[in-house]
Parts: structure tokens; C-alpha cells; sequence
């Protein structure tokens, strides 16, 4: 992170790390920091989506799969969140 602190994919790395450690907010904080910075990353975006999902925040949730079924029409995950 330090190295690349606008690097989408290291945040989602970085979240991937802590969340291991038990660090779920960490974990989501740095999700929504690798959404913001690359929000195209279709495996940021949609671990972050079900963040939102589980922890309650359904249209959070569904704003993200709204975006990404624009960019990715064709992808079956997210049809089937849809």
C-alpha cells in the first residue's frame, strides 16, 4: 500500500491480508479503497458488494452490481446477482 496507494489491486490484496488476521473492517475499508481507485476490478468490486450484502446495506450492494453488469453484460455472477 504504501508503495502503490492508488493501486486498486494492491488494496484488494492489502484487504485480503487483514481480512486473514481477522480485521473485517480493515478488510472493508481497504475494499472500498480499491473500489474507488480502480472500479473495474470485477474481483475488488464484487467481494466488496457482498461486504455491503452481509453487513446489510443491500442498495450499496446492488449500486455495484448495477455498475459492473454495465462494464461486464456477459459475466454469470452477476447475473445471477442481479
Amino acid at each position: 500500500i504504501n508503495l502503490f496507494p492508488y493501486s486498486g489491486e494492491a488494496h484488494y490484496a492489502y484487504a485480503w491480508i487483514l481480512s486473514s488476521r481477522g480485521d473485517m473492517q480493515g478488510a472493508f475499508r481497504s475494499l472500498r479503497m480499491a473500489y474507488r481507485y480502480e472500479p473495474t476490478n470485477l474481483r475488488a468490486a464484487m467481494e466488496l458488494a457482498e461486504l455491503y450484502r452481509k453487513s446489510g446495506f443491500e442498495n450499496d450492494a446492488r449500486r455495484i452490481y448495477r455498475n459492473l453488469y454495465r462494464l461486464y453484460p456477459d459475466d454469470e455472477r452477476l447475473k445471477r446477482k442481479m
